[in-house]
């Protein structure tokens, strides 16, 4: 694909230029930074000072740059609120953010509304964007948090706000478990056979009642948007950098009363469930999340991993009782203890 090299007074005509032609634009005035997140190393226009920093590297798997993006696609495949895809082209519009167009699961632009900031960009980036990116990878990625204990990983899956970041970072900080990926967990299977989660990227999400529950310090400054009651937390030290077997998920609910309940999912249950939580499932096109491929890889999956329900109140009053409860299902079910 050609490059271009340009002089300042015509960046903006070039670039344009180049979304009409199908051609790479490049700002040679533009700083990268090269971190790895699920597998991929990424060469983002974006500094994370809390992401894990790579060298240099010539080939990145993703480039994330700032560019101009079209306000619409033509003759899309797929329409819905906030978005249109057609082929491996992907647009995601954000009101008073900006645009996002990510294609062939190796590019992400990024176009910022006038008004927006970096924090703002940065919460649809690496939600929204980069589950698009890892679809066109044809990754297999869950709306769930998930920790390394002992040797094997554990997602908690669920809907937004059912306390799948607050159970993981309970685990992390008080159980001595380590934090792999938070609100999205992409799933490979290895050259064994054996399904594994791939590091994400080493923050937390976190509720202000979460957050002082798990006696970590509020601060304003790091609100992951601006009236938005939720802090970013920095998990560095305790978060793992390589991939880990997965072998139980959890699906979290909330019920009226009582004490929290575990119920293990079988038979054909076990694969509803499961490809029932792919994140932003909406995204794909239609028929695509019943496509053989789908199926397939969830089929790969599951002999390997126990899945069960999870049903709790509501709130983190019985937090403790809850994570007490799931360790000793899962020392009972024997997923704590090492592969034979």
């Amino acid at each position: 694909m050609p490059r271009l090299k340009y002089p300042n007074i015509i960046k903006l005509y070039l670039c344009r230029f180049c979304i009409y032609f199908n051609l790479e634009f490049v700002n040679m005035d533009q700083q990268y930074y090269y971190y790895k997140a699920f597998g991929l190393l990424f060469k983002s226009c974006i500094e994370h000072p809390e992401f894990i920093a790579e060298p240099f590297a010539s080939d990145p798997d993703c480039l994330i740059t700032f560019g101009s993006v079209p306000i619409k696609l033509t003759k899309p495949d797929k329409t819905g609120g906030v978005y249109q895809s057609k082929g491996q082209q992907f647009l995601l519009k954000i009101s008073h953010v900006g645009r996002y167009l990510i294609e062939n699961g190796d590019t992400i632009t990024i176009e910022m509304i006038p008004g927006a900031t970096t924090r703002d960009i940065v919460v649809f980036l690496w939600a929204s964007s980069i589950a698009v990116l890892l679809h066109q990878r044809g990754k297999f990625i869950v709306h769930g948090s998930s920790v390394m204990k002992g040797e094997h990983a554990v997602i908690f899956s669920g809907p937004s706000g059912s306390g799948k970041s607050t159970i993981a970072s309970a685990f992390a900080t008080h159980k001595d478990s380590l934090i792999i990926s938070d609100d999205i967990s992409a799933i490979s299977v290895d050259s064994t056979g054996t399904p594994v989660v791939l590091p994400g990227y080493p923050l937390m999400k976190l509720w202000r009642d979460s957050s002082d529950t798990l006696g970590l310090e509020w601060d304003e400054e790091r609100l992951i948007r601006e009236k938005v009651n939720k802090m970013m937390v920095n998990i560095s030290d305790r978060f793992v950098q390589h991939s880990v077997p997965l072998r139980q998920f959890y699906l979290l609910s909330y019920k009226s009363n009582g004490p929290a309940v575990i119920t293990e999912i079988y038979g054909y249950k076990k694969l509803e469930l499961l490809t029932g939580k792919i994140f932003r499932k909406n995204y794909l096109k239609k028929g695509e999340s019943s496509t053989l491929d789908v199926f397939t890889e969830a089929s790969k999956i599951l002999p390997h991993v126990r899945i069960c329900t999870l049903e709790r109140m509501h709130g983190i009053t019985h937090l403790d009782e809850t994570v007490a409860m799931i360790e000793q299902d899962l020392m009972h079910s024997g997923v704590m203890n090492p592969v034979r």
